[in-house]
């Protein structure tokens, strides 16, 4: 099997994130999401 068959996997750390939004159309409901940044960075 050639050494290239599976390329390398990338350098970062994925994370889920999960904030109450302030609109008020959207009371009680939760955003989820996925980034490769930190949650902080993300959800500001």
């Amino acid at each position: 099997m050639p050494a290239d068959f599976f390329p390398p996997r990338p350098a970062v750390t994925p994370k889920i994130y999960a904030y109450e939004d302030t609109h008020p159309e959207y009371r009680g409901l939760l955003k989820v999401g996925y980034t490769t940044k930190s949650a902080q960075e993300r959800v500001a």
